[in-house]
């Protein structure tokens, strides 16, 4: 946002999407364009390439997308990514892709090993573990990282998270063992949620977007009493829907055991 956006320049988002791109957007003085998911939670490609116009800078893409948590198929992507405008730039953020396993799914590599202008940012939040540590890092061509190397302070990063960094990506057991435990509680949960009726809609992350048997906020607040954290995402422009994250077996059983208790209940009191 710093390195392209002047006041008055317009961004496209679609929402639900993660809450930095549209804030980032507003420091800037700059205006978020948002192009709203289907009701099915994909991104209307076609939409987006409408919407651009002279002042359009960025467009923001996430695959998986936080916090619906579908994907774009590459098919789809490069269709996209060829008929943008030589001025806009796609910043596609991929920091769940290690959890994504559907075969057309792709990364931003392909497309910025062709030059083309897709600034592709990653995490070490999630698969990696280092949360505390505030560390992360993109790849793009090398015209649009120096323009982003240019603003850049001088010490970005503290040495502990570097560190921590070099080490996480040389630890490929840990992600891998990581990675297959999110797949393996993600198919326990969804079936879970299958058991009990509760619609959710299909996910290539670490989470699932569920509609919730209950009011959004009521639903939270009763898990939280159980000890369990869950995020209502209505800020994220999915009003009424709750992210769940996928845990260990022992949380993802007491999950789907409390949420039984409340449809029970429910049930009961009508």
């Amino acid at each position: 946002s710093k390195a392209f956006l002047n006041e008055d320049d317009e961004v496209i988002v679609s929402q639900p999407c993660f809450l930095p791109y549209t804030a980032f957007t507003r420091w800037m003085g700059a205006k978020a364009i948002n192009v709203p998911m289907t009701e099915d939670y994909d991104y209307n490609l076609d939409g987006i390439l409408k919407a651009i116009n002279d002042r359009t800078k960025l467009v923001f893409l996430a695959s998986p997308n936080n916090p619906s948590g579908n994907y774009i198929p590459l098919t789809d992507l490069r269709n996209f990514i060829d008929k943008l405008p030589d001025h806009v730039v796609l910043v596609l953020d991929e920091v769940y892709r290690h959890f994504a396993e559907a075969e057309d799914y792709t990364s931003g590599i392909p497309f910025v090993v062709e030059g083309k202008n897709v600034i592709a940012i990653n995490s070490f939040s999630k698969t990696y573990g280092l949360a505390g540590l505030r560390v992360g890092y993109c790849y793009a061509p090398l015209e649009l990282s120096n323009y982003m190397r240019k603003i850049c302070k001088p010490f970005l990063l503290s040495s502990l998270a570097l560190e921590g960094a070099i080490a996480a990506l040389e630890d490929v057991a840990f992600v891998n063992k990581t990675v297959a435990l999110v797949k393996e509680e993600r198919k326990f949960v969804l079936n879970g949620l299958d058991t009990m009726n509760i619609k959710y809609w299909p996910t290539q992350g670490n989470f699932v977007l569920i509609d919730p048997p209950v009011n959004d906020m009521e639903f939270t607040s009763f898990l939280e009493k159980k000890g369990i954290m869950v995020r209502p995402v209505g800020n994220f422009g999915a009003p009424g829907k709750v992210r769940i994250s996928f845990g260990v077996r022992e949380a993802n059983k007491a999950l789907l055991a409390a949420i039984e208790v409340l449809m029970k209940s429910q049930t009961t009191t009508a």
